[in-house]
């Protein structure tokens, strides 16, 4: 039998799954560099942010009442020496990429500092371990030339501690992806960088006086910028031999043009401890070209979402990929369009993707499920 391995995929807004097959893939596996104006994280304000006001004081009064049901923190932009012109959070049921949609905000942070979720009207949160509270600093927005710098925290649960969380915008979005094959090692696949000059907000798109390392182990790589233009747009690196991954990276960030001293940033992984499953269709099957196709999967409550992909067998050519991350609750997606005539490799996705406030980015850990299929 022939062994599962790494095919190259497709890089999505924030996160991306890896693509796995139950055979040999090809020698010239696409790189994923079309989905390069997804991969962007700087937030285009248009001059202007339709936000929510801040969190009354009913609203404040009734999270002291039912901390618990509330997800409540604060926010800062500690490290730019230039003030946001106003800060926003967001509430996501699932880890925010693609289409998916807050459950609540934007909400301005108030003059406080704080934000919160679960107050009047809402009588409090429902009862789920997978929130996401995503923290933008906007900068220049009355110039009309904003630019939000975003964190992400979570997965958060609910019934929450009832503790405030401290979130401190960097200015950096980083964000590494590990995968394996059910049962195999995890490898680090790649690492991508958004970068911001702590002087003005301003993305830092290149250039030779700035640069990106991420430490593995003992070895230092460097993590070069790729340009929009048939690159991703951000500092990327894909590694052709995946390592081994580690419980934790560093990223090391220094420019001249804020006086050459590097910055240090921590990431903290969550491996999987589960594998995860396709039920339908089966490995082998054939299926209706043309026709709508449901993929199945066996849930795991311990996934923070899961991603189907769908891939050409020759070449792996991305054909589908779920257009939102689905909740650990859902176990089937349907490809309304189905499948054109030929083989085809699905992929499920289980993603354990870990930000916490005290990191500065998200580490994403997949376990990765594998189907062949030919629509006739």
């Amino acid at each position: 039998m022939t062994k599962s391995k790494t095919a190259a995929c497709l890089l999505l807004a924030f996160a991306a799954s890896g693509c796995f097959t139950t055979g040999e893939p090809a020698a010239n596996a696409d790189d994923g560099g079309d989905a390069a104006a997804d991969a962007t994280v700087a937030v285009d304000t248009g001059g202007a942010t339709a936000a929510l006001p801040p969190l009354t004081a009913a609203e404040k009064a009734a999270c002291v009442a039912n901390p618990t049901g509330c997800l409540t923190g604060t926010a800062a932009a500690s490290t730019f020496t230039t003030t946001p012109a106003q800060m926003t959070a967001k509430l996501y049921r699932v880890f925010p990429y693609g289409t998916e949609q807050p459950l609540g905000g934007p909400q301005l942070v108030d003059d406080a500092g704080t934000w919160g979720f679960g107050g009047l009207p809402d009588a409090g949160l429902d009862p789920w371990g997978h929130y996401y509270v995503q923290v933008e600093a906007d900068f220049n927005v009355d110039a009309g030339v904003g630019a939000a710098v975003a964190a992400i925290v979570g997965p958060l649960g609910v019934p929450s501690s009832g503790q405030p969380i401290a979130v401190d915008v960097p200015p950096v979005q980083l964000n590494v992806l590990e995968s394996r094959v059910p049962g195999g090692p995890m490898r680090l696949q790649w690492v991508l960088a958004h970068v911001f000059d702590p002087a003005s907000g301003a993305e830092i798109k290149g250039g030779p006086t700035w640069t990106v390392t991420i430490a593995i182990g003992g070895t230092s790589q460097p993590v070069p910028w790729s340009s929009a233009d048939g690159g991703v747009g951000a500092y990327f690196f894909e590694f052709s031999t995946p390592p081994a991954a580690q419980p934790s990276y560093t990223v090391t960030v220094s420019g001249a043009e804020d006086g050459g001293a590097p910055a240090t940033f921590q990431l903290v992984a969550d491996e999987p401890a589960f594998d995860g499953a396709i039920v339908s269709p089966d490995n082998g099957a054939s299926v209706p070209a043309n026709s709508p196709l449901s993929i199945v999967w066996t849930a795991e409550p311990q996934a923070d979402y899961e991603v189907v992909q769908v891939f050409q067998s020759s070449g792996f050519a991305s054909v589908y990929v779920s257009p939102q991350p689905d909740p650990p609750d859902q176990t089937e997606e349907t490809v309304d369009a189905g499948l054109e005539a030929g083989s085809y490799l699905i992929n499920v996705s289980y993603a354990k993707t870990n930000c916490p406030a005290t990191a500065s980015g998200c580490v994403q850990a997949n376990t990765v499920s594998a189907a062949n299929v030919t629509a006739n």
